[in-house]
């Protein structure tokens, strides 16, 4: 029925949600690590910019996941 879809949809939805906010979390701490270390290790800091370029190319990733092929869960949270 159209009910039944309609939650299944939602529940992909979420998953995809919930799967980007994961991704984003660990990619900006991948990032801010990584970057630490360098300044640590070669004695400067990376402008703010460098970045930002870095976070926007990492978005990228994003469209590799934008289509996954996500099954409702069959309970809810």
């Amino acid at each position: 029925t159209v009910m039944l879809d309609a939650v299944a949809v939602s529940r992909m939805i979420f998953e995809r949600v919930r799967n980007y906010i994961l991704f984003r979390i660990n990619c900006t701490c991948v990032i801010l690590f990584w970057s630490f270390l360098a300044g640590l290790a070669l004695n400067f800091g990376f402008p703010a910019l460098v970045l930002i370029i870095i976070a926007w190319m990492n978005n990228f990733i994003v469209l590799a996941i934008a289509y996954d092929h996500i099954l409702p869960q069959r309970d809810p949270l």
